[in-house]
């Protein structure tokens, strides 16, 4: 049965007040529902083509969800009732073919699929699914956005200059600009990475909670930072049962000097990032409360704060907040990986 669907289930958000880094006169307070569309398994896509790793996601113009699968290294697209259209890419080296694929983005026709450990960056059509170029990268990087123009957007890991950047590319992937340049940190067990995010009028999102700040910087086309919103937060001390699991992963690997080899007394302010396509700031914090269960902020376009809200099923890398809905990963009650779609409805 193609995107079954599932019976009607509301989350209702709860609503908060916060201090923005700009003088707001008021700060608007909505609240959000979240109501359960339809989930695809891999009962939907038939044993041709296992939904085994869904990671990544995008939408296009036509909203078709494409769907990253890492172990089956291709590009599965769904229709908006969760229909399976096609399938984009194969494991292999050669024109079309993906090999550890890690990230994708559409602009218009095109879908680019990004290969990291094989540094290509690799373009199809979305009207068809056929191969259309590939460019080497100079530089390897994973997650990416691209903007009406084409150019792409990145950030740039350099461990052995000790920095982390968030740059600019034309469609070349020719570097235009470095917006930001911060010291790469070893990594611990709960470490924040950088989030990046273009919105339709091309202004550029950025958030890393460097100096434990919860902060957004939003760029122009430019690179000239045209608004900075804060929010004020109390720190959320690491909790018992995740300090006990990373105590074991520690005393079972191997020791590197610096890396993961430290646990926080906290989190850091917020976990992860992201727009969508009105131009509202999605902001997943460390505040839980219930297990598995975490909180995220709202801003407005204007980065005005909107709302609090708990989310279920929500991990980061493999989640899209587009067409009023949010997709993301999760499991069915086997353990298979199911992508479920639930509109977002917003009331004033």
């Amino acid at each position: 049965m193609h995107g079954r669907i599932i019976n009607s289930i509301v989350f209702l958000a709860l609503c908060g007040l916060c201090c923005s880094g700009r003088d707001l006169a008021v700060e608007k307070r909505v609240s959000v529902d979240f109501q359960d569309e339809y989930v695809i398994t891999s009962v939907d896509t038939g044993p041709k083509h296992l939904l085994v790793t869904p990671y990544r996601m995008a939408l296009d113009g036509q909203k078709r969800l494409y769907v990253l699968d890492l172990k089956e290294s291709d590009v599965k697209v769904f229709d908006e009732k969760g229909h399976l259209v096609r399938v984009i890419g194969r494991l292999g080296e050669g024109p079309g073919e993906l090999d550890a694929p890690s990230g994708i983005a559409i602009r218009g026709n095109e879908l680019a699929v990004s290969c990291t450990a094989a540094r290509r960056l690799t373009f199809f059509d979305v009207r068809d699914g056929s191969y259309l170029r590939m460019i080497r990268m100079a530089e390897s990087f994973s997650d990416f956005r691209l903007d009406s123009k084409g150019n792409l957007y990145a950030d740039v890991t350099d461990p052995r200059a000790r920095t982390v950047k968030f740059q600019k590319y034309d469609s070349d992937l020719r570097l235009l600009k470095t917006f930001v340049t911060r010291e790469w940190f070893p990594p611990n067990w709960f470490q924040t990475g950088d989030w990046i995010d273009v919105r339709n009028d091309d202004t550029l999102l950025y958030a890393h909670p460097l100096n434990h700040e919860y902060k957004i910087l939003v760029f122009d086309a430019e690179g000239n930072i045209v608004d900075t919103i804060r929010k004020d937060f109390v720190p959320v001390p690491i909790f018992a049962e995740d300090r006990a699991e990373v105590e074991g992963m520690m005393k079972n690997s191997p020791k590197i000097d610096g890396f993961f080899d430290r646990i926080p007394n906290h989190y850091e302010p917020f976990y992860a990032m992201f727009a969508d396509d009105a131009g509202r700031i999605f902001v997943q914090t460390r505040i839980r409360r219930n297990p598995g269960v975490l909180s995220w902020d709202v801003f407005s376009r204007e980065g005005e704060f909107l709302c609090s809200f708990d989310l279920a099923g929500s991990e980061p890398n493999s989640l899209l907040w587009r067409n009023n809905r949010v997709y993301s990963r999760g499991e069915d009650a086997d353990g298979n990986p199911t992508i479920r779609v639930r509109k977002i409805i917003w009331k004033d």
